[in-house]
């Protein structure tokens, strides 16, 4: 909106109409809203296109049982709570906590079955994923290994000032971590359905 009014002050000005007073703000706040609006009803068709907000039909047994069983667990958890900072309710306080903890887990496990959601499928992992992975941790422990066997080499004096030298191993160790660019695996490719 900020953007909007900046835009729309320029161009008045441009125009050579005053950019201040009540008829300018006037002029300049219905354009203002009207892209706000316009923004906003682009933003809801994008979420609806994604599938935001869409649930799987529940039947209202199931949404009733949802509704109690994470009240009544969260009302569990404060009486619980409220009875172990008592003096008298440390008998009582536990036992009624961990079953409001339940109760609640239960209600929220069954209200997410309401959620329609795309399940997600990881990638096999073969030969090349884990010489991309080992390579990483290659890397990082040989550079371990070099700064315990030589760690003079990784820190080089500053006192008289001289170029440093390239230890090998290390020099070596951070090659190996190139091994991916040669060797990562092609991602597969997604063919697009016509709509």
């Amino acid at each position: 909106m900020v953007a909007d009014v900046v835009r729309l002050r320029t161009a008045r000005r441009l125009r050579g109409r005053p950019t201040g007073g009540v008829g300018a703000v006037l002029q300049i706040g219905l354009p203002v809203l009207e892209g706000a609006l316009e923004r906003s009803v682009a933003v809801a068709a994008s979420m609806d296109a994604r599938g935001y907000g869409r649930t799987a039909p529940v039947p209202p047994a199931v949404r009733h049982t949802t509704t109690v069983l994470t009240l009544g667990g969260l009302l569990g958890v404060c009486t619980g709570a409220y009875g172990l900072l008592t003096a008298d309710g440390a008998a009582y306080g536990l036992p009624v906590m961990a079953a409001g903890v339940v109760a609640a887990l239960a209600g929220l496990r069954l209200g997410g079955r309401r959620s329609v959601r795309t399940r997600y499928r990881p990638d096999e992992w073969g030969v090349r994923a884990w010489l991309v992975a080992g390579s990483g941790a290659a890397v990082a422990a040989l550079t371990i290994w070099a700064a315990s066997y030589d760690p003079q080499a990784l820190h080089p004096g500053v006192v008289p000032l001289v170029a440093p030298e390239l230890p090998l191993w290390p020099a070596v160790s951070v090659l190996i971590g190139l091994l991916p660019a040669f060797v990562a695996p092609v991602p597969p490719v997604v063919k697009e359905t016509p709509q």
